[in-house]
This record gives C-alpha cells, structure tokens and sequence, in this order.
C-alpha cells in the first residue's frame, strides 16, 4: 500500500458553555497497486481550539458517519480521485453543520 493523501480541513466554529470548537472533515488515502484500487477513509470531529486544553473530540448525532471507500482505478488517477472524493466529503459534513455554527 501506498499513502496518497492525508487531508484535514476545518469547517466551522460554535461556542458552547463559554468554550470555543471546531467542526472539522479529514481524509486519507491509499493505493493498493496490486490491486489497482484506492482505499480513502473518511471521517470528521469537533475538538476544542484552545490549545490549553487537552485535544479530545465530541460526539455529534448531526455529523456523517465514518465512511472508507474503496474504488478501482489505475494509478495514475487515484490522486486526483481522492482529492475529488475528500472535497466532496467536505461539502457533506459541511450540509450537516447546523445553521448556528460559523462557517
């Protein structure tokens, strides 16, 4: 296997009880050149941003649900696949983020 991507993007800010988080989608990627297929694990968090704090990630029933992917293609498209697949998971938690969170 081969690392293609690892990728994390945030999404938003929320405050709750005077503590500021953020939403946030991450991305990895791996070819199975064997197998000629990609293999991209989906997932996203909400973590304080206080660097004080201890980095702990809270659960939220409105975020997507872990996700890996695994998709044939030959080598020389599965970056661009992968980078295509995470910019779409992005747009999906990003819909799920509730109207009260700064985007």
């Amino acid at each position: 296997m081969k690392r293609l991507i690892s990728s994390s993007e945030i999404i938003g800010l929320f405050t709750r009880e005077d503590h500021e988080f953020e939403v946030g989608a991450t991305g990895g990627a791996n070819f199975d050149e064997g197998k000629s297929e990609l293999i991209i694990e989906l997932d996203n968090f909400i973590r304080p941003v206080d660097l004080r704090a201890k980095e702990t990630h809270l659960p939220a029933d409105w975020l997507p649900r872990k996700q890996t992917l695994k998709e044939s293609v030959s080598k020389d498209e599965a970056v661009d696949l992968a980078k295509d697949i995470f910019h779409r998971w992005v747009g999906k938690v990003r819909q799920s983020v509730p109207s009260l969170i700064h985007i």
